[in-house]
């Protein structure tokens, strides 16, 4: 009797999320390293080791990268927060939202450009935090669209505080070295305006990020406001 001859054992199969974690990873410490315009799909590529063309398994262009790079940012956020979400007030997840957002976009050269470029409707992740956000003011007692307009004021607003953060080298000084640096010269001329800015140079020395701390809590005020009106 002839011998039935052996089937290969099934090579095994690749796990793409597994490898896209990984690519992401790599990814966004390409971008700290070399800020939005140097990240490309072949220095990407170089730093993995592999042909250009390999990524695009993963990837259909530099925007689908981009787009899968701030979902990643974002559910790094909402996955941290979420379990506190339901026990907290609605100012309490807004703020938590402004904070959570600066805070992750600042982790990262150009941050907030990449969000910015960044079309999150292309993938999963971009509505998964949403959901429970939305979610969660609504229980509380929101209309839905008020829901959005605040959404949309705490989110546009931080991306913009990031953005002017992260362009502009003289932010980056502790202190606001512009604010140094400008009022000596406009204090004899404009004496009403360098006022005020002699004040909030003061705040900023002790925190940097007052100024955001109080655009926020206008936001916060505003909304208020609408949801008692």
């Amino acid at each position: 009797m002839t011998a039935t001859p052996t089937s290969p054992a099934p090579k095994r199969r690749h796990n793409p999320n597994l490898e896209r974690d990984k690519v992401l990873d790599v990814a966004l410490d390409l971008l700290n390293e070399t800020g939005f315009e140097g990240l490309t799909l072949r220095r990407l590529a170089e730093r993995l080791g592999v042909k250009a063309a390999a990524l695009y398994w993963h990837f259909q262009n530099k925007q689908d990268l981009i787009n899968h790079l701030a979902a990643r940012i974002f559910a790094r956020e909402f996955d941290a927060s979420k379990a506190d979400i339901a026990k907290a007030s609605w100012q309490q997840i807004l703020t938590g939202m402004g904070y959570g957002l600066c805070d992750a976009l600042m982790r990262y050269r150009d941050g907030a450009l990449l969000i910015s470029n960044a079309d999150l409707s292309q993938t999963n992740l971009g509505f998964k935090g949403r959901e429970i956000v939305v979610g969660e003011l609504l229980r509380k007692g929101f209309p839905p669209k008020l829901v959005y307009l605040a959404l949309f004021s705490v989110v546009r607003y931080t991306l913009g505080y990031v953005i002017e953060e992260q362009s502009d080298p003289r932010a980056q000084k502790k202190g606001n070295a512009y604010i140094s640096h400008a009022v000596p010269h406009l204090e004899a001329k404009y004496p009403e305006a360098t006022e005020e800015l002699i004040r909030l140079h003061n705040q900023l020395s002790s925190n940097p990020r007052y100024m955001f701390e109080q655009g926020l809590q206008l936001i916060l005020d505003g909304v208020e406001k609408k949801l008692t009106a």
